[in-house]
């Protein structure tokens, strides 16, 4: 049996005036602001538009190559930094002779760092680079930095990704594996990590800190000269199926310079 549409055109008219009878009839007092709520605050938190920073630490590993760390500017309105996906990044605005500039840095930190009030970027001199070059020589501690929330997908998804997955990374690159491998270290991710890190960046970010944290997570690490070789080492770290163990093996160059590639082999990957 046919249902009958109970929703007529007469309903709908006076639908349309009890509705305006009730705007008029309506209370004066302003509209409670929507981010008084907790699950909006708790959003706005978690993905705010604009972020203060302060410089709190300044590491120089080299000349042209430095890392930066910040704290909340509560002076300004932050008071506290947003969690992050390790992989993601921030636009930070840097003010040249009157010119705003929005250049994106890869976060090199672990996302749990935010829970102590710091976030890291790695900042390296591009040659000609107008933004690399003002940071590298202009920017001190206690400077404030205006930056983004938390932005991209070059996050490791479970839903999406394998479980074993290899990073292979290149000079100030491997800022977004080094929040991973942290995070892998934190338990804030859980996946098997083989990661080859080609130039000597791989030393400057202190990975070597974390080798004791690395025997007991699920994380492989390789310092290679070369990209190809990187490469290599990568593929045969996620391949090898021994006992775990740590060794150094030399991988052919095509360089006439000898070349050494040390494999800290610190857990055995599951095939």
């Amino acid at each position: 049996m046919e249902q009958k549409n109970t929703l007529s055109k007469s309903a709908m008219v006076r639908m349309v005036k009890d509705r305006v009878m009730a705007v008029r009839n309506a209370s004066a007092a302003p509209v409670k602001d929507l981010y008084t709520y907790p699950a909006n605050k708790l959003a706005q938190q978690m993905h705010p538009h604009v972020q203060c920073l302060k410089i709190k630490e300044i590491i120089t590993h080299s000349d042209d190559f430095k890392s930066f760390i910040f704290a909340p500017d509560t002076a300004k309105g932050t008071a506290r930094i947003a969690w992050f996906s390790a992989g993601q990044y921030l636009v930070i605005a840097v003010t040249i002779d009157g010119k705003t500039y929005n250049r994106p840095y890869s976060i090199a930190s672990a996302p749990r760092a935010t829970l102590r009030g710091e976030i890291e970027i790695a900042v390296k001199r591009v040659d000609g680079g107008i933004v690399s070059a003002y940071v590298l020589d202009n920017w001190k501690v206690g400077d404030s930095v205006p930056a983004s929330g938390p932005l991209g997908d070059f996050t490791y998804e479970p839903l999406r990704d394998a479980k074993h997955i290899i990073g292979i990374a290149g000079g100030s690159g491997i800022t977004p594996f080094r929040s991973l491998a942290k995070a892998i270290c934190d338990g804030d991710e859980d996946c098997f990590t083989a990661h080859a890190h080609s130039q000597m960046q791989s030393l400057m970010m202190n990975l070597s800190k974390w080798q004791k944290r690395m025997r007991k997570s699920n994380l492989s690490m390789c310092l290679a000269m070369r990209k190809r070789e990187a490469v290599k080492a990568a593929l045969l770290m996620q391949s090898s199926s021994r006992s775990m163990r740590r060794r150094t093996k030399r991988i052919p160059s095509s360089c006439a310079a000898r070349r050494q590639c040390m494999i800290l082999r610190i857990r055995k990957l599951p095939s």
